[in-house]
């Protein structure tokens, strides 16, 4: 079958980004985490005391798909929750969190060098400034 879109850049795109997330998602399962849950953790590690808003702000994620996915991060033991102020909570990592987060970095690591490692080198320092021009990134790096 001829794909009428196999040298549109849109399409070429996709089909990477879904490669390469499959990709991470299979290195990550052994940590028994999705690839959004990890991020959220690593995003809860650099930034303690964040809010649930400024994750999905960040990720590009729907507030209400959030909810349930803290909720398995606080069953799970890596997540707590901390009281801001009156109205607002933040988000920190537990022990167990700090641990998994550190198995994670490891994992999206590996990911990165082999991402890297599929660009010719001299095509290297072009792909992120291609990237970030062809995203909106005025949220802090939303998606």
């Amino acid at each position: 079958m001829i794909n009428p879109f196999s040298s549109h850049l849109g399409f070429l795109l996709r089909a990477a980004a879904k490669n390469r997330s499959r990709s991470l998602t299979r290195q990550l399962a052994p940590l028994g985490v999705s690839v959004t849950e990890a991020s959220i953790v690593a995003i809860i590690e650099r930034n303690p005391g964040v809010s649930q808003v400024e994750i999905c702000r960040t990720l590009g994620m729907q507030r209400a798909n959030m909810t349930p996915i803290v909720h398995s991060l606080t069953r799970e033991g890596w997540i707590g929750i901390i009281k801001k102020d009156k109205r607002s909570q933040g988000l920190e990592l537990t022990d167990k969190g700090r641990e998994l987060a550190a198995a994670s970095r490891a994992a999206f690591y590996d990911h990165e060098h082999g991402l890297a490692m599929a660009i010719p080198i001299e095509m290297r320092p072009f792909v992120v400034p291609i990237l970030i021009a062809l995203g909106d990134f005025e949220d802090g790096g939303a998606i």
